[in-house]
């Protein structure tokens, strides 16, 4: 046979192929921020909610806010929310202003004191995104007020939350020349999602004819 021709063959073990030094991110990228608000009226109310991020990542700080605006005195106001989320402590304001929180049980938390609702106070409080909290599905959101002249609630009225898959990465360092055939391995720098020290294996051959 006239000339030389040479067949390199890499063949990569488990679901994805690395060049050497190239980062591969599996899973669904990182979602930005996504802001989701809701607004109705109520026993002479106005309400408008909002979510600083209806599809956060495990471990992002969601900051949740309830606006309410009319003519009436509210006394409490709880939060409900999936219980895969947990507050962040003293995160809870009322008009920008810190409050203690009067109840903190399983996915709802209450505040209590006399608000004058024509200043159209905001209930905020902050959570973070557990490990636990279910993926690609809606967990929903409410509230349950109490005030002078009408109370009320929704505890799924949303918005809700649609957590996100996680994301991990695998970054291999560059890897020394090798010989025909042999086996060649680049230990990863950040392997979300593997156990410490994993490494990822590729086969060189070469064959001359």
């Amino acid at each position: 046979m006239s000339g030389r021709t040479v067949r390199r063959t890499i063949a990569m073990t488990g679901a994805f192929a690395v060049t050497a030094g190239f980062a591969v991110t599996m899973g669904a990228g990182a979602a930005g921020a996504a802001p989701g608000t809701i607004t109705w009226a109520d026993g002479g109310k106005n309400f408008t909610r909002t979510i600083s991020n209806v599809a956060p990542l495990e471990g992002e700080v969601v900051t949740v806010s309830t606006t309410i605006a009319g003519t009436d005195t509210v006394t409490f106001f709880e939060d409900h929310r999936n219980t895969c989320l947990t507050y962040k402590k003293d995160s809870a304001k009322v008009a920008g202003l810190p409050v203690p929180l009067a109840s903190n049980g399983a996915g709802l938390l209450r505040v209590s004191g006399s608000w004058d609702a024509s200043t159209s106070p905001t209930f905020e409080f902050q959570y973070v995104i557990g490990a636990n909290c279910a993926r690609e599905v809606a967990l929903n959101t409410g509230l349950k007020y109490g005030a002078a002249a009408s109370s009320g609630e929704n505890l799924t009225l949303g918005p809700a939350y649609v957590v996100a898959k996680n994301v991990s990465t695998t970054v291999l360092e560059p890897v020394g020349g090798g010989r025909a055939g042999a086996g060649a391995a680049g230990t990863p720098r950040a392997a979300a999602g593997r156990p410490a020290g994993a490494r990822g294996w590729f086969y060189l051959s070469v064959l001359e004819e």
